[in-house]
């Protein structure tokens, strides 16, 4: 699988004391916080005899295997015993938005993208809880830069050429858009009328399973971080709601919207996913998913 940062979990589910396990399609790892508050993330498989340090206890000095009891410090290495001397692979770890993400990949010491978000000093943010759906990365890629089926999953009618952007270095593509609702259901009336009925969404995709989505309702902006975790038949879809701070009463109100109308849109793109296999072919034929089918190509490493 390509090279990417994968969301983990909240801040707050990572307390110091406490080994959380995460398992991608290829790797399995640990997640714990030394004394100092760092979060370490190292190869879940004890390199011993392979005993998972799911199972492991916490203590000041590092995480102690259940089997042997080797205590694995903050760089992975064992401290030494009668039966040798140890080391886990390490991986990079970023603490931001109130979420903890981990590197899996073989470049050392990738940075984290830069996500064009709100300013740290003035957000305020949420986690959602974890989606599965039963259809591969690709699929949600492809839906997710899909100005067609806008009309008809969203009841949005786009109002402006959407616009797509690649830059082939930092392997980060763009789609930009404007539409007006159509819908009448609640959500639907909601945003037509905190929107003025004019919708501004930038998606931005970071190494092909790493999103943003940015919704410029005039007054209102909301940004949603969206992370993918492929499994051979299904992927996992975590992310982030955030906000821009205002008064407390006023922070309230505005990321219960926000976080109800994105998860309306993002709940009615799940149905018409479970199931799905893309097509790949098919891209060729509309303008804006041949960019995408071009795309999926130089970062799949399968393809």
């Amino acid at each position: 699988m390509q090279e990417t940062w994968y969301l983990v979990c909240s801040s707050k589910d990572l307390p110091i004391g406490k080994i959380l396990p995460f398992s991608t399609e290829t790797q399995e790892l640990i997640l714990f916080r030394n004394q100092t508050n760092e979060v370490i993330a190292l190869e879940g498989i004890c390199s011993h005899l392979g005993a998972h340090l799911k199972n492991a206890s916490w203590s000041t000095s590092g995480i102690v295997c259940p089997l042997h009891h080797l205590c694995f410090d903050s760089e992975g290495i064992s401290n030494s015993s009668t039966i040798g001397q140890y080391k886990q692979k390490k991986f990079s770890t970023k603490e931001t938005f109130g979420s903890i993400f981990v590197y899996i990949g073989l470049t050392p010491n990738s940075s984290f993208p830069t996500l064009d978000l709100i300013p740290t000093n003035k957000q305020m943010y949420q986690t959602f809880p974890q989606k599965t759906v039963s259809t591969n990365w690709k699929g949600i890629l492809v839906n997710a830069f899909d100005p067609i089926h806008l009309e008809f999953v969203h009841k949005r009618k786009l109002i402006k050429k959407p616009e797509i952007i690649w830059n082939k270095k930092t392997k980060v593509i763009e789609l930009r858009y404007t539409s007006q609702v159509i819908g009448k259901k609640l959500s639907d009336l909601l945003m037509k009328w905190i929107s003025k009925n004019k919708i501004q969404v930038t998606i931005r995709c970071y190494q092909g399973l790493l999103f943003t989505v940015e919704s410029d309702l005039g007054k209102i902006k909301s940004q949603l971080l969206l992370s993918l975790n492929p499994f051979s038949k299904e992927t996992q879809i975590s992310g982030v709601f955030v906000q821009k701070k205002s008064l407390p009463l006023l922070n309230t109100i505005r990321m219960f919207f926000a976080r109800y109308l994105f998860q309306r849109f993002l709940f009615a793109d799940i149905k018409p996913l479970e199931g799905m296999i893309l097509n790949q072919n098919n891209l060729k034929n509309d303008p804006i998913l041949k960019v995408i089918g071009s795309y999926i190509k130089t970062i799949d490493k399968s393809c």
